[in-house]
């Protein structure tokens, strides 16, 4: 099954160039509203960005963590499909590409 299709903002653009050769997105630790101590992977269900936002679109085969507010995808923990490294909580992608 594919999850998506799902929507980050850009915020550093040569992470995000990583990410999209890679073919993998990459989370931190929250510090908002949704903190945790570990590394998560957070995309949202639909593009959020304003007028001359850019991001990534991407689909993925790992499914979000159960209990994932309707509006987020969230992936944590090592578990199939997610894994740390370093500071960074890790999933593979089916397709990635820029958006818009």
């Amino acid at each position: 099954m594919l999850y998506g299709p799902l929507y980050r903002i850009e915020t550093d653009p040569t992470a995000i160039k990583l990410q999209i050769q890679s073919k993998e997105i990459w989370g931190k630790v929250p510090r908002n509203y949704l903190q945790s101590i570990n590394p998560q992977v957070k995309a949202y269900t639909r593009w959020i960005g304003g007028q001359g936002s850019r991001g990534i679109k991407f689909m993925t085969d790992v499914p979000p963590d159960p209990g994932t507010p309707p509006h987020l995808a969230l992936w944590s923990g090592d578990r199939s499909g997610v894994y740390t490294e370093g500071d960074y909580a890790k999933i593979r992608v089916t397709e990635i590409c820029y958006y818009p």
